[in-house]
């Protein structure tokens, strides 16, 4: 673990009972990561609407042979 802990203080916290999750609230490395992650997830499945959608749009533009502004 490198929270700036040395494995051998972890052990000792882990022996008199204190969780890992505790040791991570002390150092700040407490993120809690379900919000984050489905907020990511939301904006790539957006852009990647978006760009598929651009992209057909100028495929189409093309093939008709009218010159986008």
């Amino acid at each position: 673990m490198s929270f700036g802990l040395r494995s051998a203080e972890f052990a000792q916290l882990r022996l008199v009972g204190v969780s890992r999750r505790q040791v991570l609230r002390a150092t700040g490395l407490d993120i809690p990561l379900a919000l984050p992650w489905g907020a990511l997830a939301a904006v790539v499945v957006g852009c990647v609407a978006v760009l598929l959608t651009t992209s057909v749009l100028a495929s189409a533009v093309v093939v008709r042979g009218v010159e986008p502004p």
